[in-house]
């Protein structure tokens, strides 16, 4: 009966042993949660107030860099007289009033046919036209008003080019202030303008 007794002692002492130890093991485990916890609030709460501190700062906006045109393509200071020698605008002078007795010459050409053509219409008036003929008629006047309009506007080009070789600025690009190359005045000589720059 005693050793029953003192058995029974033995196992109610290891229960109560074994029973703390447990209860320790698992505070510690909850205590471990509860620090990742804290920890990973922690982290969160930091970064908000970076984010925070970051926002709260005036951004600085850098303009972003103009592609900007390279030495070589910028024209050059702009030309105020003519690069040419006297002798050349004489040579130039010289072929712009052969094109405008030219110009001239077909231009009286053209009117006198029109003049013709509406004393005959005037004179047939009273004879009945077949509408095909009439429509020819028509067609023809038009383009010639056409050649006319074309001849004249060549002429107060030829006549402006002779304007500036009298004030001294023929062969100088009214629109970019460059010399316009020698070649390209002899082709057209009436021209006020690069071959860069026709149809600017």
């Amino acid at each position: 009966m005693a050793k029953s007794t003192a058995k029974a002692k033995q196992t109610n002492k290891t229960k109560s042993t074994a029973k703390p130890k447990a209860n320790t093991a698992a505070t510690k485990a909850t205590a471990k949660r509860a620090e990742t916890k804290t920890k990973k609030l922690k982290a969160a709460t930091a970064a908000t107030k970076k984010t925070e501190q970051e926002s709260s700062q005036p951004v600085s906006i850098v303009p972003k860099p103009t592609e900007t045109t390279p030495q070589s393509e910028l024209p050059a200071q702009r030309l105020t007289k003519t690069y040419l020698s006297k002798e050349e605008l004489k040579h130039f002078e010289q072929i712009l009033l052969e094109k405008r007795a030219e110009v001239l010459r077909d231009l009286e050409i053209m009117r006198a046919s029109l003049q013709d053509e509406n004393n005959s219409e005037n004179i047939n008036s009273s004879y009945s036209m077949h509408m095909a003929d009439h429509g020819t008629e028509t067609l023809d006047r038009e383009q010639r008003f056409m050649f006319i309009a074309r001849d004249e506007r060549y002429l107060s080009y030829i006549d402006k080019a002779l304007e500036r070789i009298k004030n001294g600025t023929y062969g100088i690009c009214v629109k970019s202030g460059l010399p316009i190359p020698k070649e390209r005045l002899e082709a057209v000589p009436h021209t006020a303008v690069r071959i860069e720059y026709k149809n600017r």
